[in-house]
Order: C-alpha cells, then sequence, then structure tokens
C-alpha cells in the first residue's frame, strides 16, 4: 500500500561527513542551551516526513481499519463468552445498574435515565434484538455452521455485518465491544503466560503442559512426582487455563485459534489507525507551516 509507513519513516535526522547531526538539525530554531536538540523541533521534522494521505488513500486505510475490525468481531462471536456478553448486551444494559454504570463509566444513573441516553439504549436493544434474531436464525445459534449454500452463506455474511454495525455506530456497542474485547485479550495473554510456565515445570517432571491441566481437573489425583512447592505454581498456571476454559465456554485450542484470529484483526486495524493519525498530524503541520513560513 502506497500510504504505508514503515518503521524506519520516521527518522529523518541527516548525518555529515563526520557522523554529526546536520546543520538543519542544529539551527538556532532547533536547539536550545549549547546544541542541544529541540525536541519540538525533532518531532516536527519527523512528522514532516510522513506521507500525506489522497483520497484513495485515505479509503484504503479506513477500509483496513474496518477490515481489522470486523475480523476482531467475528472472532468475539466465535466463543461462547464473547457471543453472550456482545449478544446480550442491550438486555444487561436495561436491567443492570451497576453494570450500565460501568460500561458507560459513571455512578450517577439519576443523570442517565434523565438524558436521552435511555430512549438511545432501547433503540439500540430494539435493533440488537432484531438483528440477533435474523442472525441465529441463519446461522443456528452456531458462529461456523456447516452445510450452508453460496446463498445461505451470503445471507449469513450481512447478518453479522448487521450486527457489527450496530457495534460501531452505537456508542452502548461500541463501549461493551471495548469491554468485551479487552476481556479476551487478558484472558488469551494469562493462557500464554501459563503454557510457557507449564511447559517448564513439564520439563521438569516429565509431564506435557495438557497432562497437567487434565490432572488439575482431576483434583490432583494424577499428579506426577513433584516437590509440594512445585505442585502449588503447577496448581496456579493450570488453574488459569481450567479457568479461561470455563470463562470462555470453549476448550482451550479453540479459544487460542479465536484469539489468534482476534489479534490479527486487532493489529491489523490499529496499524491503519497510525497510519491514519499520523497523516492526519502531517497535515496540521503542513497548514502550520504555511502560515510560520518555515521549513520543516
Amino acid at each position: 500500500m502506497g500510504t504505508q509507513l514503515d518503521s524506519g519513516s520516521m527518522k529523518v535526522r541527516k548525518k555529515g561527513a563526520r557522523g554529526k547531526v546536520s546543520s538543519r538539525a542544529h539551527g538556532d530554531d532547533a536547539s536550545v542551551g549549547g546544541g542541544d536538540l529541540n525536541p519540538v523541533m525533532v518531532y516536527l521534522q519527523r512528522i514532516g516526513d510522513v506521507q500525506l494521505l489522497n483520497r484513495l488513500g485515505e479509503q484504503r486505510i479506513s477500509q483496513q481499519i474496518e477490515e481489522g475490525t470486523i475480523q476482531v468481531f467475528e472472532a468475539l462471536l466465535g466463543m461462547r463468552f464473547g457471543r453472550d456478553e456482545l449478544l446480550g448486551a442491550s438486555q444487561r444494559l436495561l436491567d443492570d445498574v451497576t453494570y450500565r454504570c460501568q460500561i458507560m463509566d459513571t455512578d450517577d444513573d439519576v443523570e442517565f435515565e434523565d438524558t436521552g441516553a435511555l430512549k438511545e439504549l432501547e433503540k439500540f436493544h430494539q435493533q440488537l434484538t432484531q438483528a440477533r434474531e435474523t442472525w441465529e436464525r441463519l446461522s443456528g445459534g452456531s458462529f461456523a455452521p456447516q452445510g450452508l449454500d453460496e446463498d445461505a452463506e451470503t445471507e449469513l455474511r450481512h447478518a453479522q455485518r448487521a450486527l457489527f454495525r450496530l457495534f460501531k455506530e452505537f456508542g452502548f456497542g461500541y463501549r461493551v465491544f471495548v469491554k468485551v474485547l479487552s476481556t479476551v485479550r487478558q484472558a488469551a495473554a494469562d493462557v500464554k503466560r501459563s503454557q510457557r510456565q507449564l511447559a517448564r515445570f513439564g520439563t521438569m517432571v516429565g509431564a506435557t503442559p495438557a497432562t497437567l491441566v487434565e490432572a488439575y481437573k482431576r483434583g490432583g489425583s494424577a499428579w506426577p512426582s513433584m516437590t509440594e512447592s512445585l505442585k502449588r505454581r503447577v496448581e496456579v498456571a493450570a488453574g488459569n487455563i481450567d479457568r479461561v476454559e470455563r470463562q470462555m465456554g470453549t476448550d482451550i485450542a479453540t479459544f487460542i485459534d479465536r484469539a489468534a484470529r482476534l489479534e490479527q484483526g486487532h493489529l491489523r486495524a490499529e496499524q491503519g489507525r497510525a497510519v491514519m493519525i499520523l497523516a492526519n498530524l502531517r497535515l496540521v503541520v503542513s497548514i502550520a507551516k504555511r502560515y510560520m513560513n518555515r521549513s520543516l
């Protein structure tokens, strides 16, 4: 993509023949106190090296962000926890004051009911209920139903996009989406850490991580021989994995697969946002440059 930035695109300080920073960075306006670089001017110089986005470039980056976020949303639908949290969000927001305050990041529910927010929530609930019923009818409540023909798959994909748009366009939906995403990413990080620990512990006792987790689920009746200290550490790590399995409502292998797809989409969307932010900053600097009548 012509507008994509690499890690070196922000490096614009130049060196002369003796390896010193060029006079462009050492001018009176770029230095303070005995030749030290002015951080503001260095930052502006780096921003000045960022390419501006034309209309086509903006469309491409916007599409990248959209596609990455959709991938995250669909990965969340692929685990029971994500489905329950997303599709049941509007009803829970209406019924559970504590949950509503958490999502709204406020402890003043009276203020919520005195504004138009309640009407907006009721609208979100109505549309989400309709979109959920359509999606469940087409999918049978399964993330990846089998035996669908091409027309049915297209219809199901449109139903999933309709769900996604609600969580994108409604502030309530977006806040819930971010909260669920954060919870799943934290759970995935916990699993990775616990699996690394179990792999290390397993080498000490000649057991695989899966064997240790299974022994934990059996109440420790099948523990391989180990010290009490090591046993306690294994219990903590295996317990974390067991907790995530129960919380997410899926086996750990499926969860890891969904979490990997989620991270891929999240990374793609975040990279697009970073490019868009830098390009917008570059536009601001470019406009300011005209009024300052100075080169970056």
